[in-house]
C-alpha cells in the first residue's frame, strides 16, 4: 500500500535494508487522470513519461492535434511520477503547475483525478 509497506515485505523476505530502501519508489505503481490538459501538454507529458519508463494514454485526435484538448491517464511507479513532476517544472506553458499537481496528488493518494483548469 505503502512505499515503507513494500519495504518492510521485502526485508521479510532477505532483501537487504539498502536494497528495499532503493527499490521502494518503485514498488507503488499508480495511474493518474488528468483533465483538460492541451493536446501540447499533453503530448509533453507523454513522452517525458516514456522517457521515464511510464506512459500515457490520450485520446487519438491528440496525437495528431485534431482536437485542443485531451484527458490523459499517467502510468507509472511512484519514482516515475517524482521524475516527471522535476522534470515539468522547468518547462514552458502551465507544466510546472501540473507538476505541482502532481506532486500533491501522489503524497496524499486520495483523489488520483484532477482537473486542471485554467
Amino acid at each position: 500500500k505503502t512505499p515503507q509497506d513494500a519495504g518492510i515485505a521485502m526485508r521479510n523476505i532477505g532483501a537487504t535494508r539498502f536494497g528495499s530502501q532503493v527499490m521502494q519508489g518503485k514498488s507503488i505503481h499508480l495511474m493518474l487522470k488528468i483533465r483538460n490538459l492541451t493536446t501540447t501538454e499533453a503530448l509533453i507529458i507523454k513522452q517525458e513519461m516514456l522517457a521515464r519508463g511510464g506512459d500515457s494514454a490520450l485520446a487519438r485526435d491528440a496525437v495528431s492535434h485534431e482536437t485542443e484538448t485531451t484527458d490523459v491517464l499517467v502510468m507509472g511507479t511512484l519514482l516515475q511520477f517524482g521524475r516527471l513532476a522535476r522534470k515539468l517544472e522547468g518547462q514552458a506553458r502551465s507544466l510546472p503547475l501540473i507538476a505541482e499537481m502532481i506532486r500533491e496528488c501522489i503524497s496524499n493518494r486520495t483523489n488520483l483525478e484532477y482537473r486542471y483548469l485554467r
